[in-house]
């Protein structure tokens, strides 16, 4: 019976992050790095060919707070990032919706819609 409790209780745990967004800011001396990924993704393994994304692995890069995705679309609006890492369905559509990337700027690995975003200042570039 231990296993089965074991089972329920991780997913229930999966439950309670359905419909929820992880957001992490990196803060580096270049700028903030944002990091997005659905709640249900973490600790999960995605490959496509040669690519693959593991959030079981890299999960403490997503893990921060833990939000609805109308809050973590509020706070995309309000970070000055210099790059995006964004992982999952609800988290990409955030950008989308927000007119930050385009269909087009979407890769999928598996069947996980991701989005790395870059901003580039050439104004304060030295050439």
């Amino acid at each position: 019976m231990a296993g089965l409790q074991a089972d329920n209780s991780k997913e229930d745990g999966k439950a309670e992050l359905a419909g929820r967004i992880y957001v992490k800011i990196h803060d580096t001396p270049e700028g903030s790095i944002i990091a997005m990924c659905d709640g249900e993704l973490i600790g999960s393994k995605h490959s496509e060919g040669k690519s693959e994304l593991d959030l079981e692995s890299y999960a403490g890069f997503y893990i921060g707070d833990l939000m609805k995705p109308e809050d973590a679309g509020a706070l995309v609006g309000e970070i000055d990032f210099y790059t995006a890492n964004i992982v999952g369905e609800a988290s990409v559509g955030i950008f989308i919706e927000r007119k930050m990337a385009e269909a087009s700027d979407i890769r999928k690995i598996g069947r996980v819609p991701c989005l790395h975003l870059f901003k580039m200042d050439f104004r304060s570039a030295s050439l």
